[in-house]
């Protein structure tokens, strides 16, 4: 029985662990590391040969709409495509886009305009994607042209979002994710009439967006090099900081927006090879390459084999968070290593829901994919959770000290305690060192970990306290110290709760009712 006031700390601090494990498991599954798999590639990239350990969602690129009826037709790769990639990886989820940027931007525009058009579109989407077992719906209109298009996209977003609701409640499925493929900024400022994205509607009824920060620069300007996918750009609104600073702006939750990343570049022809840095002057796009197969255009693969093979020279931008390479008069602007890295840590330090790659074919070995996840996975401990961070620090130094106190008291533990003991604190060392995800409401579970543990210290010891000590032993004075220096750790945590100072040395006991001030006082 005596041991039984040392069970409980145990046991609550083994439950929180068991408890963070859930957590993390959700947190991780929450975040999206996302790629697109263009279904023209099936002869070098089938499906099965995807590795899919490294995404979350796979979108299948693409659907098409019959311009006439308005339906989304199927297309012949689509069948299987859901149960390949989720036999290396059954947690994956795919998703149907439709459109992409050789569709016919006409031919949404008259679907949206319509409320009977966008009926058809949307049953037929929705009927599509159930019948080949997708998890969700990827909408790639490039792109809306004007203010009216836009108000219609809003339209269309909003009837999806109904039809895919009800569909949930009559089939009892899962509803499906509905996303959207979107322009690299909120406003289109660069051509055309300025016009912007339905903000309020997307954040109603989408998932999220897949932002295309990429193709900034390359094939329509040929006049000089550019960073074709600048996470930055002192001298210009085109870039991935500034674009996914204007979804914000309007009023997008960052938790909606999925941060795009290209796994191709752009080539130059450089007019002199004395200059060849970003903007140096160029007189043409780069040569036609044999997989990408368009002229100004890299897939990552074949940049790796042109380093490689020619020696070419590799830069990383810090400026742009970019990168390029060149040899005599080539010159290839692209996304490697140093910069996949550190757009992922803006995504992460900004709050965004994850990341996308246009596209899975295209990188080499899948050094870019790996990159990111990495990364991802390695920044998971964002700012607004270093708190739990604290409180399982300051949790650990309790643990040891209440077996510190047990020792001196009763002698060693038994066999079961000194294990239960044991195991907490090797797994919460673990914990804390991988830096999971602990809670989703760090405020709140921080405030329920500090006052439990709190609270059991004063109800399991306060006999032990209070009881008079033999002040000659010095055993009362040090332990009442050394206690409340933990305790005063523990509960004040950033401020959420306060601390506990309301004690008389003399008496060698807390005050219980300076705590219970302290209760009454929290802000949750």
């Amino acid at each position: 029985m005596k041991n039984s006031q040392y069970m409980m700390p145990i046991v609550f601090l083994a439950a929180c662990l068991l408890f963070c494990s859930a957590e993390a498991a959700s947190c991780a599954s929450s975040n999206v590391k996302a790629a697109y798999w263009p279904s023209y590639t099936v002869s070098f990239m089938p499906p099965a040969s995807i590795n899919t350990a490294l995404y979350s969602h796979i979108f299948y690129a693409f659907a098409g709409m019959n311009d006439q009826t308005f339906q989304v037709e199927e297309q012949e790769t689509m069948g299987e495509f859901t149960t390949t990639v989720q036999q290396k990886n059954p947690s994956v989820k795919t998703l149907i886009s439709i459109g992409g940027g050789g569709s016919n931007s006409t031919a949404f525009a008259l679907m949206a305009s319509n409320p009977i058009r966008r009926a058809v579109f949307i049953k037929s989407a929705i009927a599509l994607a159930r019948c080949h077992a997708f998890h969700g719906i990827d909408l790639d209109w490039e792109f809306p042209s004007n203010t009216r298009e836009m108000e219609n996209l809003g339209k269309l977003f909003s009837e999806w979002r109904h039809s895919i609701n009800l569909e949930s409640r009559s089939s009892g499925r899962p509803p499906l994710l509905l996303t959207a493929a979107v322009y690299f900024a909120q406003i289109f400022f660069l051509w055309g009439e300025l016009r912007s994205y339905p903000a309020a509607s997307i954040a109603k009824n989408l998932d999220w967006v897949n932002v295309m920060a990429f193709d900034y620069h390359g094939s329509g300007d040929t006049s000089a090099t550019g960073a074709p996918a600048a996470l930055y750009d002192r001298t210009s609104n085109v870039s991935t900081s500034y674009g996914i600073s204007s979804w914000v702006d309007s009023g997008l939750p960052q938790e909606k927006i999925v941060m795009g990343m290209p796994l191709y570049g752009k080539s130059w022809v450089l007019k002199s090879q004395n200059q060849t840095g970003i903007g140096a002057p160029a007189v043409a796009a780069g040569p036609k390459q044999n997989l990408s197969d368009e002229s100004g255009t890299m897939f990552f693969s074949e940049i790796t084999d042109f380093i490689r093979d020619n020696h070419a020279t590799e830069v990383f931008d810090m400026e742009s968070g970019s990168a390029y390479c060149y040899i005599g008069e080539l010159w290839v602007g692209y996304d490697n290593q140093d910069s996949v890295a550190a757009k992922v840590r803006f995504a992460k330090q900004k709050g965004l829901l994850g990341y996308f790659f246009w596209a899975i074919s295209q990188d080499s070995n899948w050094i870019l994919s790996t990159t990111a996840s990495q990364s991802w996975d390695k920044n998971k401990m964002s700012e607004n959770i270093k708190a739990k961070y604290d409180v399982c620090v300051f949790s650990g130094n309790l643990l040891f000290f209440q077996f510190f106190v047990f020792v001196l008291k009763n002698g060693i533990p038994t066999v079961l305690n000194l294990c239960l003991i044991v195991y907490v604190a090797i797994a919460m060392a673990l914990w804390v060192h991988k830096g999971h995800c602990f809670m989703k409401n760090s405020e709140l579970w921080q405030f329920l970990l500090q006052k439990t543990i709190a609270l059991e210290i004063f109800k399991k010891e306060s006999e032990f306290y209070s009881t008079p000590r033999d002040k000659s032993s010095g055993k009362g004075g040090f332990f009442l110290f050394f206690k409340l220096r933990v305790l005063h750790s523990i509960v004040y945590a950033k401020g959420k709760i306060g601390s506990c100072k309301k004690f008389n040395n003399k008496e060698g006991l807390c005050s219980y009712k300076g705590c219970v001030e302290v209760e009454q006082n929290i802000e949750l």
